[in-house]
């Protein structure tokens, strides 16, 4: 259910993105709503790289992080074909998917080992942040000693 639940849900966004950009794509991209929702640097990239892979970029769309929304965006602006951009956004969204909710069980099943692991970082982190603190207590005092004694022999 969460594999097909989360697959459907990323599928339909991003194909109702592409609806959107074949739409109101070129007016969209000329607006000042635009500027707010999507930075020139993310849409520069985009562009370059659908000139560069084409279709290979919808595959791959799932990994590009940041830039899903615009990549969608780009497909129905490009006017790419729908049949196409809806198979590779699935087969990308399936694989995506499939290594989150996997990755979430080998969490979960590995649950007490990485509590373990997790402690042990947290006493390494409280350890050396307590060596900072008295660092920069320590530097902080020497400095006063420092000052205190120029003003002495003044």
């Amino acid at each position: 259910g969460v594999y097909f639940s989360t697959t459907l849900g990323s599928v339909t966004g991003f194909f109702l993105m592409y609806l959107f950009g074949l739409r109101f794509g070129r007016t969209f991209i000329k607006s000042k709503l635009k500027q707010r929702i999507f930075k020139d640097e993310q849409i520069e990239k985009v562009e370059s790289w659908f000139g560069k892979y084409g279709y290979g970029i919808i595959a791959a769309n799932r990994f590009l992080s940041g830039t899903r929304s615009v990549i969608s965006l780009f497909a129905g602006l490009f006017h790419l074909r729908w049949w196409r951009v809806l198979l590779l956004a699935t087969l990308s969204a399936l694989i995506w998917n499939g290594l989150l909710i996997y990755a979430g069980y080998q969490l979960g099943v590995n649950w007490e080992s990485i509590k373990g692991i997790l402690s042990q970082y947290n006493l390494i982190v409280i350890v050396l942040t307590l060596l900072l603190i008295i660092f920069f207590v320590y530097r902080k005092y020497r400095k006063k000693i420092k000052e205190t004694r120029l003003k002495i022999k003044d």
